[in-house]
């Protein structure tokens, strides 16, 4: 390096290294956002991670649907039971089917056929995008002939 190039650093600036830039960038909204964006499209996906991102997330921008996401999160990362507990705790997203449809999986992957086949039929009721209502009403049939109900639609 010549003595007429001085680094960024010597300069006094806040500049950071990439990596500590990223971990800074992580604790606010669109850092997070990113974070689990990452997870998401990484090879293996980490619930564990996205769990703890949206529990951040959660701690900045409080509101039922990232508690939802999380709920989900802590469901793929440790168990339906986790995930289902916490979604049964949040308040004001009665009228929201994506909440029903979590709902259902998680009860679905317990054995719980009839609640799951409850929560579905809430989902739909809820639904207006075509592509997830038929979805929504495979899930249903699957839960019925599960059921042994499946003639009688």
């Amino acid at each position: 390096m010549d003595s007429n190039h001085v680094g960024v650093a010597a300069q006094g600036s806040r500049w950071a290294p990439p990596r500590a830039h990223a971990a800074s960038a992580a604790s606010d909204r669109y850092g997070l956002q990113a974070q689990i964006a990452l997870e998401h499209v990484a090879p293996v996906t980490r619930w564990e991670r996205i769990a703890v991102h949206y529990t951040a997330l959660a701690e900045i921008e409080p509101n039922p649907v990232i508690e939802l996401n999380r709920a989900v999160a802590i469901a793929m990362a440790e168990g339906p039971e986790h995930g289902l507990a916490l979604m049964d705790t949040i308040e004001g997203l009665d009228a929201y089917h994506l909440l029903h449809s979590a709902r259902a999986d998680l009860l679905r992957r317990l054995g719980r056929a009839e609640d799951a086949r409850a929560a579905y039929q809430r989902a739909l009721e809820l639904a207006a995008n075509p592509v997830e209502r038929a979805f929504l009403e495979q899930r249903l049939r699957d839960q019925l002939d599960e059921l042994g109900g499946g003639d009688q639609q």
